[in-house]
């Protein structure tokens, strides 16, 4: 198995890794990048769950369990502070010094499911590191019951025991020659990984349901990261989300008909179909003015119909000559134009209340209506005696009216 993995060729690398990203080499590459740097001349980064990395992890890997949001707002030394060791901390620390760094996962078969390469390699190069970025691709146990020599855990081989105790007989830095010889073979593996990368044809990429399953995989494996960053850190999971952008919100419409090319990007240059559109903001304040307007007209040809204006005289001044209603008249009582006249009650005729109510003995339809007549028949005299009542409480308390008022015109059932 361990030479089919070094006779192996990368005929499925994404074609949007370059070397401007992290690159995916194989496992028989790995080998021979150990071989040629034994020492902490490569920063080797762990992905996976910390259970995983005591059990098994390449030798002076360190494991690193950060989101890549995390990743991408925050500062160097706050990523150093999510390791737990401190001689993970002080490996990282020593970053400028690698001359590359590789990441691994439980499995990583394109360069979009491992975003926190990219993200901490990005960090790298605007501090002016001038190093390479690698991802393993496949599955670790394929790396790890291959090559065990470089494997360390709690099951640790024959072979990787003797491997370690000759790198502790080793000098700590390495001599001069032994440096230029490293460089030379380094220098040979990187031409040879990029002669393979322009020699494959362009990969069959995952048809859009797989694609779209493992991208929702990795989602939620950030999630799951930023939901154990913030348990275990609190304190620096809270100084993260303070130095993350803030972001401007946006409003969708309802989904247009199915079809419908919005002309949005889905990451993979195909544009999306039936997806809704995206509202802009700066619409809604020309929307607010425009209702505004639109209210306004409807107000002034409501009152240019007749909708509004005091009433004077049981008439409104901007509809001459059309009376009110009789259930709406206005006041008529002494000294105005009705004459003084009173209901059963005692009260003026058309006085209003403090809340404006319809005079029911004027409306025929209902006052004929038999199941009106029968509702009512049986309450004309305890509502008399509660409205006289009344009255004679507010009159009491200084007040003309009762708070409700109703009318009923003597001898009505």
């Amino acid at each position: 198995m361990n030479t089919n993995l070094q006779n192996l060729k990368i005929h499925d690398l994404p074609p949007e890794k370059t070397k401007d990203g992290a690159r995916m080499i194989l496992p028989g590459d790995l080998q021979q990048l150990l071989d040629i740097f034994p020492t902490k001349q490569v920063l080797v980064v762990d992905l996976r769950a910390p259970s995983a990395f005591e059990k098994s992890h390449i030798h002076e890997a360190i494991n690193l369990r950060a989101p890549v949001s995390f990743i991408e707002t925050t500062s160097l030394e706050m990523i150093q502070d999510t390791f737990t060791d401190d001689q993970s901390r002080r490996t990282f620390a020593q970053w400028s010094h690698a001359r590359c760094a590789v990441f691994y996962d439980r499995v990583v078969e394109f360069g979009w499911e491992c975003p926190v390469a990219d993200a901490v390699y990005e960090k790298f190069r605007r501090q002016g590191w001038a190093g390479e970025c690698f991802v393993l691709k496949g599955h670790y146990h394929e790396f790890s019951s291959s090559f065990d020599k470089y494997i360390s855990g709690h099951k640790m081989t024959r072979r990787a025991k003797e491997y370690l105790d000759s790198l502790r007989h080793r000098q700590s830095s390495p001599s001069p020659a032994e440096s230029e010889e490293a460089e030379a073979r380094y220098r040979a593996w990187l031409r040879a990984r990029d002669a393979s990368d322009r020699g494959v044809a362009t990969p069959a990429e995952l048809i859009p349901s797989k694609k779209a399953e493992r991208i929702r995989a990795v989602e939620e494996h950030q999630r799951e990261l930023e939901a154990e960053l913030e348990m275990r850190f609190p304190a620096l999971y809270r100084k993260a989300l303070a130095l993350r952008p803030a972001r401007t919100p946006t409003y969708r419409t309802v989904d247009p008909a199915p079809g419908y090319d919005d002309g949005r990007d889905d990451g993979n240059n195909n544009k999306q179909k039936g997806a809704a559109e995206d509202f802009d903001p700066g619409l809604v304040e020309p929307l607010v003015r425009g209702l505004e307007k639109m209210r306004e007209a409807a107000a002034a040809a409501a009152a240019a119909a007749g909708g509004g204006g005091e009433v004077t005289g049981g008439k409104r001044p901007d509809t001459p000559g059309t009376p009110l209603p009789k259930y709406n008249r206005g006041p008529v009582g002494p000294g105005t134009t009705g004459g003084g006249e009173v209901d059963k009650l005692g009260d003026p005729v058309g006085t209003p209340t403090s809340d404006e109510f319809d005079d029911f003995e004027n409306d025929e339809a209902l006052r004929s209506d038999p199941g009106f007549q029968r509702a009512g028949a049986g309450s004309v005299k305890e509502a008399e005696e509660a409205h006289r009542k009344g009255k004679v409480q507010a009159q009491a308390q200084g007040s003309g009216h009762s708070f409700w008022r109703l009318r009923f015109k003597p001898g009505s059932k």
